[in-house]
């Protein structure tokens, strides 16, 4: 996956919670992508497709990022 950093620290930006063990991040990380019908290979794929349609990461990632708080 091309940008699973990125995708991986916007995720952990927007719902980390400082009591999560790595066990419980996982975890969380699985059914919260379970649940919205995502993976980190769809996200980052997504991303690579606006990239490639002329938007940037930076723009790519904001907007990621304002759809999952609106829907948090």
């Amino acid at each position: 996956m091309k940008y699973q950093k990125e995708v991986n620290d916007l995720l952990k930006e927007l719902f980390y919670e400082s009591w999560f063990d790595e066990n419980d991040w996982n975890e969380y990380l699985n059914e919260l992508l379970l649940a919205t019908n995502n993976s980190l290979e769809g996200l980052s794929n997504d991303i690579q497709t606006g990239i490639d349609n002329g938007y940037t990461l930076e723009f790519q990632l904001n907007l990621l990022r304002n759809i999952l708080k609106y829907e948090k």
